[in-house]
């Protein structure tokens, strides 16, 4: 499956199942204020990897991601 387009919706949602887990896990292990959930389709998008992926970013306290954020 190359990307959100190709994969189907039964798959979909064991990918989505997935990202469920590993958000709770880094939860637990992390305590993050948050989490951001990404995925690219399509190189307009930024997909340089062609294949279904997501990514699961934790952001922790004095993260560059919420730094920004703040001053936008």
């Amino acid at each position: 499956m190359r990307d959100v387009w190709e994969i189907s919706e039964v798959s979909h949602g064991k990918v989505a199942d997935m990202v469920h887990r590993v958000t709770a896990l880094l939860k637990t292990a992390l305590a993050p204020e948050g989490v951001n959930v990404k995925h690219n389709t399509g190189e307009a998008a930024g997909q340089d990897v062609f294949h279904i992926h997501v990514h699961v970013v934790p952001l922790l306290p004095g993260h560059a991601i919420r730094a920004v954020l703040e001053t936008a």
